[in-house]
C-alpha cells in the first residue's frame, strides 16, 4: 500500500535520479503521472554513451594490464576485470529507461494508477499512514538512500586516495609531471558526477521495485486468496465477486506483462554476469590476497557483497512472486460463490490463468530454487577454479 507521504518521497528520489542523468523521468503533479522530455532523454542517453566509452576504455586497460610486467600485475588484472563486469551490469540496468522510455514510463504509470485505484476502491477505510506495509516501504526508501550515499562516498574516496590504481588513468603518466596533475584534476572533476549517476541508477531500480512489491503484497497474500479470510472493515468481500475479481486480476497480469516487455530480455545476461563477477571476485581475493593492497581488498569485498546481496534479494522476491501466484490460482477452488453459474465461471477463469513469474518466457523462470542454484553454482565454480589453478602449478 502506498500513501501520499510514500509517493512524495518516491517523487523526490526520482527527481534526484533525474538530476544525475540516470533516468529521464519527471513528475507531473497536475496529471499525477511520470513523463519525460526530449531534453532529459538526450541527457540520459549521453550519459549512457559516456558509460559505454568508459567501459571500452576499461576493457582495453584491462588487456593492457594483463601484459604488463609488474610484480603486482595479476592482482591488478583481476581487479580491472571485476570493474568491467560491474560496468556491464550497470549498463544493462540502465538500458530500458534509455532506449525504451515510453514503454518504461507506461509500466511505472500503469502500476501507480492501478495501486492507487485499487486502494481507493477496496481499502476505503484503511489509514495508509499507519499501515505496516507503508511504514516498511518508507523505511526501506530511507535505507536505500543512506546505502546509496555511503556507496557513493566509498567509491569516490577510492580515486582521490589511490589515483594510480588501475584502471584509473593516473599511472599512464610519470608522477610529478604536468600531464599527471592535469589528468588527476580532469578525472577528479568528472569521476564524482559519473558515480553519482551510477549510484542514482541503482537507487531508482530499488525504489521502483519496492513500490511494486508494496502494492502486490496484500493482493497476492490475502485479497485474491480464496482460502484467506478478507480483512474486516474493507470492501474485499465485494472484490471477490466474479465481475470484479476477474477484471482486476487481468489488470495485474497486464502490468506483469509490461514488466516482462521492459526487463525480461536483460535478466539472462544479468544472471550470467552476476555469477561470473562473483567467480572473479572470489578467485582474486583467495588467490591474490597477499599481493593486494588494503584498498583493493576492501573494494572487492564490498562490491562482491553488495552485488550478491542485491541479486539474492531480487531472486528471493521473484521466487516469492511466483510461489504466491501459484497459491493464488490454487486457492480459487475455495472461493465462495453466490450461485452455480458464478462457480462455473470462476472454474473456467482459473483454467485460463497461468502462474505469473519473473524471467524470460520459455527460457528463464525465477523460483525459490533459483536462489539455491545460483549460490551453489558460485561455490562450486570457485572451488573448481582453485583446484584447476593448483593442478597447473
Amino acid at each position: 500500500m502506498i500513501s501520499d507521504e510514500t509517493l512524495k518521497l518516491l517523487v523526490r528520489l526520482i527527481n534526484l535520479c533525474r538530476s544525475s542523468g540516470a533516468i529521464p523521468y519527471s513528475w507531473d503533479a497536475k496529471n499525477h503521472r511520470f513523463y519525460f522530455t526530449n531534453q532529459s532523454l538526450r541527457k540520459t542517453r549521453r550519459w549512457l554513451g559516456a558509460q559505454l566509452l568508459i567501459l571500452l576504455y576499461v576493457v582495453v586497460r584491462t588487456i593492457f594490464v594483463k601484459f604488463q610486467s609488474h610484480d603486482n600485475n595479476f592482482a591488478s588484472f583481476n581487479f580491472c576485470l571485476s570493474i568491467v563486469f560491474a560496468l556491464m551490469l550497470q549498463s544493462l540496468v540502465r538500458a530500458p529507461p534509455a532506449f525504451f522510455p515510453k514503454k518504461f514510463v507506461c509500466l511505472i504509470n500503469s502500476g501507480l494508477r492501478f495501486t492507487q485505484g485499487y486502494q481507493a476502491n477496496w481499502y476505503p477505510n484503511l489509514d495508509l499512514s499507519t499501515s505496516k506495509w507503508n511504514i516498511f516501504t518508507i523505511f526501506f526508501f530511507k535505507t536505500c538512500s543512506v546505502s546509496t550515499f555511503l556507496g557513493f562516498l566509498s567509491t569516490t574516496w577510492l580515486y582521490f586516495v589511490f589515483p594510480n590504481m588501475p584502471p584509473f588513468p593516473g599511472d599512464l603518466f610519470p608522477p610529478q609531471n604536468y600531464y599527471y596533475y592535469l589528468c588527476y584534476l580532469v578525472v577528479g572533476l568528472f569521476y564524482p558526477c559519473y558515480l553519482f549517476m551510477v549510484w542514482s541508477t541503482l537507487l531508482f531500480g530499488a525504489c521502483i521495485t519496492l513500490v511494486f512489491i508494496a502494492g502486490l503484497i496484500p493482493i497476492l497474500t490475502c485479497d485474491f486468496r480464496g482460502d484467506r479470510a478478507p480483512p474486516t472493515g474493507q470492501n474485499i468481500e465485494e472484490l471477490r465477486h466474479v465481475e470484479n475479481f476477474t477484471r482486476f486480476y487481468r489488470q495485474v497480469e497486464l502490468i506483469h506483462k509490461l514488466f516482462l516487455e521492459n526487463y525480461a530480455i536483460i535478466l539472462i545476461p544479468i544472471q550470467s554476469l552476476v555469477g561470473q563477477y562473483g567467480l572473479i571476485c572470489n578467485y582474486s581475493l583467495i588467490s591474490q590476497w597477499d599481493g593486494m593492497d588494503g584498498a583493493t581488498k576492501v573494494f572487492l569485498l564490498a562490491q562482491f557483497v553488495a552485488i550478491q546481496v542485491a541479486w539474492y534479494l531480487f531472486l528471493t522476491l521473484s521466487g516469492w512472486f511466483h510461489d504466491n501466484s501459484v497459491k493464488v490460482i490454487k486457492s480459487w477452488k475455495d472461493l465462495r460463490v453466490r450461485n452455480e453459474w458464478e462457480g462455473k465461471l470462476i472454474g473456467k477463469f482459473r483454467k485460463s490463468c497461468k502462474p505469473m513469474y519473473i524471467g524470460y518466457p520459455g527460457v528463464f523462470r525465477i523460483r525459490y530454487v533459483t536462489v539455491l542454484k545460483h549460490f551453489q553454482g558460485l561455490t562450486r565454480g570457485t572451488f573448481r577454479m582453485l583446484i584447476a589453478l593448483k593442478k597447473t602449478k
